[in-house]
């Protein structure tokens, strides 16, 4: 009867006993008052209660938040020791209002569109009516909302944000492009992707109104994995001639196509690292794609050579010659664009039909 009685008594004083569940933890007591009777108390992020007030509360570092209208927040960071009464006394200033931001290490706010600075932060009281806002951080997905300020109000917006870890996000001008994810495909622009497993991946963008373009990503730190790109308009194309049925062509280490004859383009102007697998032969080269035209390639033993046009082989320019002399015919010049390769050296033998 006398512990009821007692319970009954603490409880309307405001104080709240230990929970059966948490009775072996360590626990001591914070009592907070303040200039303005019936503040809102905030422990931790959560609303704990008004002034004045008088909880348990587990032993510890914690942060404590007094807020009233038309008031500047009083904000303090307490150590409740075991079995000790630690008393706050909350001193309000008169204020127009405040907006307070907390979120992730190293996350920046951009309101209003401007960029705000490094969380956790305590604004002024902006204008009257609603405030976009914009939350990013190192290896989080940013995050937005919407403030809709009302003088004298205290704001807290306590920013919660998603691991980027396994997010890949693909755009591209125009849309509509074909993604290639490290040789697969896996849908098209714009694409968001997760579960995606932190690594060196290829991210290829093909369209059918302009030149593909190749990118490398690594997402080792658990970092978001993100391509925005402008698709060139144009492009060159590599037609590489493997000789095999069984060859796998591969650009930057993503497959790209198979077989003894493989086109791949149009791509943007560039170099692209091209791999020829053929059983247990490897054969890797570096290749400089035009900005218009094709670029002939064929596999020569342990190479890729350049397969020229028929216009700029010597031979042929020679058989052009020898058929001219044969029919008794004028030689008309040759522009220079389509000259053929230089002399080769030593004694050159035509046989004439």
């Amino acid at each position: 009867m006398l512990a009821a009685a007692l319970a009954l008594l603490l409880s309307v004083a405001g104080l709240l006993l230990p929970t059966a569940a948490a009775a072996d933890a360590p626990t001591g007591i914070l009592k907070v008052r303040s200039n303005v009777e019936g503040a809102e108390v905030w422990l931790d992020g959560a609303v704990l209660g008004v002034t004045p007030l008088t909880k348990y509360l587990a032993v510890g570092p914690h942060q404590i938040r007094v807020v009233a209208d038309r008031h500047d927040p009083f904000v303090r960071r307490v150590e409740i020791a075991e079995d000790k009464t630690l008393e706050v006394q909350a001193t309000l200033a008169p204020g127009a209002g405040t907006l307070e931001f907390s979120g992730p290490p190293g996350a920046r706010l951009v309101l209003d569109g401007a960029d705000r600075g490094p969380l956790p932060l305590r604004l002024p009281a902006p204008a009257v009516g609603a405030h976009p806002w914009r939350v990013e951080a190192p290896k989080f997905e940013p995050a937005e909302g919407t403030v809709d300020f009302v003088a004298g109000k205290n704001y807290l917006v306590e920013v919660q944000m998603q691991s980027s870890r396994g997010v890949f996000v693909v755009d591209s001008t125009p849309v509509g492009a074909s993604v290639r994810l490290d040789g697969a495909e896996v849908g098209v622009t714009p694409l968001r992707l997760t579960d995606i497993a932190p690594g060196r991946h290829v991210v290829i963008l093909t369209h059918a109104e302009a030149a593909g373009i190749l990118r490398v990503v690594d997402t080792t730190d658990g970092s978001r994995g993100e391509v925005r790109a402008t698709l060139p308009k144009g492009g060159g194309t590599l037609d590489i001639t493997t000789g095999s049925a069984d060859a796998q062509v591969l650009l930057d280490g993503a497959l790209v196509g198979s077989g003894p004859h493989v086109l791949v383009g149009p791509f943007e102007k560039g170099r692209l690292k091209v791999q020829v697998q053929i059983a247990d032969r490897k054969i890797v080269d570096t290749v400089s794609v035009p900005a218009r035209g094709t670029v002939a390639l064929r596999v020569a033993g342990d190479s890729l050579v350049e397969r020229k046009p028929l216009t700029q082989r010597w031979g042929f320019w020679a058989l052009v010659g020898g058929a001219a002399v044969a029919g008794g015919a004028t030689t008309a010049a040759v522009v220079v664009a389509s000259a053929p390769d230089p002399l080769p050296t030593g004694d050159t033998v035509v046989e004439l039909p």
